[in-house]
């Protein structure tokens, strides 16, 4: 069995590209998630922050492509 999972949001800070000793690069980002739903108290949206580590041609398309705030998926 395989379960996948989709997220789209956005970036909270510019990705920055880390070299490792090993010559491996890797980019760590923190993607906001919106919530499709308000919270009863305040009537605002939650957002969830996940960090994502990426490795390699995807971390050097993410420092490359995307900024503070880009949609991403």
């Amino acid at each position: 069995m395989l379960n996948q999972t989709i997220l789209v949001g956005r970036l909270e800070s510019a990705p920055v590209l880390v070299t490792l000793p090993d010559n491996r690069v890797k980019t760590t980002i923190v993607l906001n998630i919106q919530r499709g739903y308000k919270d009863s108290e305040t009537g605002l949206y939650e957002v969830d922050a996940l960090p994502i580590t990426l490795w390699s041609g995807i971390a050097e398309n993410t420092v490359e492509y995307c900024t503070e705030g880009s949609t991403i998926g």
